[in-house]
């Protein structure tokens, strides 16, 4: 997460960091309930997969 992530954004995104930013993504949205917290507001794109990245931000 910190490589992808961090300096920018989800745009440095590798297929192995795919999968763990979407599954963190789906850890913070099962955390909503048990806090009553809206916390995926501000996951910044962690749900979106590199091709939904590429679709929507073609090079």
């Amino acid at each position: 997460m910190q490589l992808s992530h961090a300096d920018n954004g989800i745009f440095e995104m590798g297929e192995a960091e795919e999968a763990q930013a979407v599954d963190f993504f789906q850890w913070l949205e099962s955390l909503e309930p048990k806090l009553g917290v809206p916390l995926t507001p501000y996951a910044d794109g962690l749900d979106l997969t590199r091709a939904e990245l590429a679709k929507r931000m073609p090079r």
